[in-house]
């Protein structure tokens, strides 16, 4: 699995997720010459889909769904903060090969996601992970 990521500056997004590096490379043809050098292809190993993105201050983390699981397990714990208005991370979900209708351009919030908050965290304690995706 190949995610295409981009950065402009500070600002940082994800361009392109691929099952091969073939489609990878081929979705990078099909950015304006003047933007490709902003992108970069990363080899994201053995994962599958689907595949969560978890971006926060650190930046992007490609996750297994237990890993995300896990992430949220841990905002719930030492982390959970008083101010429930406080983002602590968007999770992204995709579920196969993904690109925007625009290559290279920043689409990251057409995918399904959560801006993780609070309520969301509540809500998965009451009604379990998967129930974030129905």
């Amino acid at each position: 699995m190949f995610a295409v990521q981009a950065a402009d500056g500070l600002r940082r997004w994800i361009s392109g997720v691929f099952s091969s590096r073939a489609a990878a490379d081929a979705y990078l043809t099909l950015i304006p010459d003047g933007d490709r050098s902003k992108h970069v292809v990363i080899d994201l190993g053995g994962m599958t889909y689907p595949l969560y993105v978890c971006e926060d201050d650190k930046g992007f983390r490609f996750l297994k769904e237990d890993e995300a699981i896990a992430e949220l397990r841990r905002c719930t714990g030492d982390a959970r903060r008083d101010d429930e208005d406080w983002c602590y991370t968007n999770l992204y979900r995709i579920g196969g090969d993904w690109q925007p209708k625009r290559p290279g351009t920043d689409y990251m919030g057409a995918l399904p996601h959560h801006h993780v908050t609070n309520f969301t965290l509540q809500y998965v304690e009451r009604d379990g992970f998967a129930a974030l995706w129905r």
